[in-house]
């Protein structure tokens, strides 16, 4: 059975540092792409005060069918997704409303620490978007692993992931090398245009991150008929 760990966290570094669209847009793709029933796979996703709002939104509109008089969902159709508190943090009232919003909540516990959740569900894949300096706790937690590993060379680096959890480089899998090039583009030789590229070449660049998710897992996610 599919157990993916999505890491997330805020970092200080300016590598898989949590600023700007792009962790946000990662997060939010990758969780509402991975946000199936729990018969075919256990996702495990970070929640924090700055993180809970992400998630919400990312299966907002993703819920299982359910029945109106009961409230239960129906069998076979429970929510997968498992959220974990980022080390040292705890649950408080604003993560709890963000809980109580989604369909995560029915039956749910809440949140579990970030050790006890990599203990009750040792990952089998691990999606790398961004961890604080302290790399410790993770490296703890995931030492020994044969989890595959995947990440974004736009939010970390394969070297980066390799240098906090002391594995080797190779073992890491940057999905956006599956990326071709885009072509280049035709543009009349001006100054309008040539300050338009310059301006354009400061923003941050789109990466279908859902995409990505979604093709490296095309073997569990082509079943899903709602997709």
């Amino acid at each position: 059975m599919y157990k993916i760990l999505v890491l997330g966290a805020a970092s200080q570094t300016p590598e898989g540092q949590r600023a700007g669209d792009l962790f946000d847009f990662a997060l939010i793709e990758i969780v509402r792409v991975l946000d199936i029933p729990a018969n075919r796979a256990l996702v495990l996703v970070p929640w924090s005060e700055d993180l809970a709002p992400l998630v919400a939104a990312g299966i907002a509109d993703t819920g299982p069918s359910f029945d109106a008089e009961s409230g239960a969902t129906r069998e076979g159709q429970e929510p997968g997704i498992i959220p974990y508190l980022l080390p040292g943090r705890e649950g408080t009232e604003q993560t709890s409303l963000f809980s109580a919003s989604t369909h995560l909540s029915p039956g749910s516990p809440g949140p579990m620490p970030f050790a006890d959740a990599l203990k009750s569900h040792s990952p089998t894949h691990i999606v790398m978007l961004a961890w604080t300096d302290d790399s410790t706790p993770v490296r703890a937690a995931l030492r020994g692993t044969t989890a595959s590993l995947v990440t974004f060379g736009s939010l970390m680096s394969p070297a980066r992931v390799a240098d906090l959890l002391e594995i080797d480089e190779g073992s890491v899998t940057d999905l956006e090398l599956r990326l071709g090039p885009l072509p280049a583009r035709d543009a009349p030789d001006s100054s309008e245009f040539a300050s338009e590229g310059a301006y354009e070449a400061e923003l941050e660049p789109f990466i279908p991150f859902g995409l990505l998710i979604q093709d490296y897992f095309g073997d569990l996610l082509s079943a899903d008929e709602t997709r």
